[in-house]
């Protein structure tokens, strides 16, 4: 069963080519007509969410690598600090260029052309 967004055409009120237009209920849909299926949208925020907490799971340690280390707990507590500095330049440099590049064609190169008279 499929949910229709508020104000979205059905397959029968489009023509194709039009926006919208399609099966319903095509796992291509996904959430909210995003193309994502419901599955890779929660590996998604999975991901995100352990990529995040990854900045904070060396804090419980920092007591035992600075008693280890012969370090004050702050000079410790850079460990932290440099693992999130990282993890935001990660974000503000790395990902905005990912999104500039060019990416290759989703359709397999030998599908193209086929099914068309």
């Amino acid at each position: 069963m499929t949910r229709r967004r508020r104000g979205a055409a059905s397959a029968e009120e489009t023509t194709p080519g039009e926006p919208g237009a399609g099966a319903q209920g095509s796992p291509a849909e996904g959430v909210a007509g995003s193309g994502l299926s419901t599955r890779l949208l929660v590996l998604m925020a999975v991901g995100a969410g352990m990529s995040a907490a990854n900045t904070y799971y060396v804090q419980p340690l920092l007591d035992t690598l600075s008693h280890d280390f012969g370090v004050g707990s702050g000079i410790a507590g850079l460990v932290t600090t440099f693992g999130q500095v990282g993890y935001v330049l990660g974000l503000a440099l790395i990902v905005p260029a990912g999104a500039r590049s060019v990416r290759p064609p989703t359709v397999a190169p030998g599908a193209r052309g086929r099914g068309q008279t």
